[in-house]
């Protein structure tokens, strides 16, 4: 829903009736970075009646809910960052009880590097004596800790639910690696599979498929295109946001044929965001 921020849910849903009527399940925004001006999270939770009239709505289109989406930093050094998104997953893990949804789309966020800084740090590589062992500390002190404790809220609040975290550059869940880590703290901890970031990481999207089998639990279907004349010259990292003008080059289009080679591997009923 994140392309429709400017529509009303009615408008959508018209919309995609009349124009797309082969999508059937939404991805709504429901908090932490991910807009949600079509889910007031705080009055569907409170208000039984609210909660009733938003779902007959989506499903006066033909549509249904497949999945909330509260991606977001809850492990992020600023305390109030960390208290609104942890707000926000667990809001959303009881909202989704609620509503009958059995997927969350999520990231797994990222840590500081060391105690008493404010800002998030990536470990994404420990070639140099001053990134050595920043991650490990930041599973030990901060990842596990928080993520077991969820798993187990979420077991408890909605024992169908599955956590979709995304494998994503800047969480501490970016490859198979690090997601089968976290998967082991809890049974409701599945993976969200974009192919986009696998593709400038040299993953290969089949193989991640073929190995996390039933723990995928939803997709998003975007490819990237390289640049290769700024790629010979700055090669892939970048400070920058993805576009046109950086020095990698990579932008974001559309991508359905992972989306037909994965659905035999998703555990049903897993769902792709269109």
């Amino acid at each position: 829903m994140e392309a429709f921020l400017d529509r009303r849910l009615s408008e959508v849903g018209r919309w995609l009736a009349t124009s797309l009527p082969s999508v059937t399940d939404l991805e709504v925004g429901t908090g932490g970075y991910a807009p949600h001006p079509h889910c007031d999270t705080e009055l569907l939770l409170r208000d039984a009646g609210a909660r009733g009239r938003w779902l007959a709505e989506v499903r006066s289109f033909g549509l249904s809910v497949g999945a909330l989406n509260v991606w977001g930093n809850p492990l992020h050094p600023d305390p109030e960052v960390a208290r609104q998104h942890d707000a926000a997953l667990r809001d959303t893990i009881r909202l989704a009880a609620a509503l009958g949804v059995d997927r969350v789309v999520a990231m797994s966020g990222c840590p500081a590097g060391a105690q008493g800084d404010r800002t998030p740090h990536f470990a994404g590589g420990g070639w140099l004596p001053y990134l050595e062992g920043i991650t490990e500390r930041q599973w030990q002190d901060v990842v596990e800790p928080y993520w077991s404790e969820v798993a187990e809220f979420a077991r408890r609040e909605h024992p169908d639910l599955l956590i979709c975290l995304e494998l994503h550059p800047g969480t501490v869940t970016h490859n198979v690696e690090t997601f089968e880590r976290l998967a082991g703290l809890g049974d409701s901890i599945a993976a969200n599979l974009d192919p986009s970031h696998f593709f400038w990481m040299q993953m290969d999207p089949m193989a991640v498929v073929a190995r996390l089998g039933p723990r995928v639990g939803f997709a998003h279907g975007k490819d990237v295109v390289f640049s290769p004349s700024k790629l010979a010259l700055n090669g892939l990292l970048d400070r920058r946001w993805p576009n046109p003008r950086s020095p990698d080059g990579f932008v974001v289009g559309v991508f359905p044929v992972f989306m037909r080679l994965l659905a035999p591997a998703l555990a049903p009923p897993a769902l792709f965001a269109p």
